[in-house]
């Protein structure tokens, strides 16, 4: 399961956090891209990879950002 850019609002992050974590407790690979929003579950996740990516200047004020790989962390049973 993939999910990106999918956490610059507090309600559309708490559904999809809830989302991968279901998946994950379910055995499924779960994979998120974030350059680092606002409401990043950091406490949740774990960082796998870092990349600089190209960027809109226009949107993020930026050529380049800086963008992580993260998998929700395994809960404990």
């Amino acid at each position: 399961m993939l999910a990106g850019d999918a956490f610059y609002e507090r309600d559309l992050a708490a559904r999809v956090m809830r989302f991968l974590e279901r998946g994950h407790s379910r055995g499924t690979a779960v994979l998120a891209g974030d350059c680092g929003r606002a409401y990043l579950p950091r406490d949740r996740l774990t960082p796998l990879a870092t990349y600089d990516v190209p960027g809109l200047r226009l949107l993020e004020d930026t050529d380049i950002k800086r963008t992580t790989i993260w998998a929700p962390l395994a809960r404990p049973r």
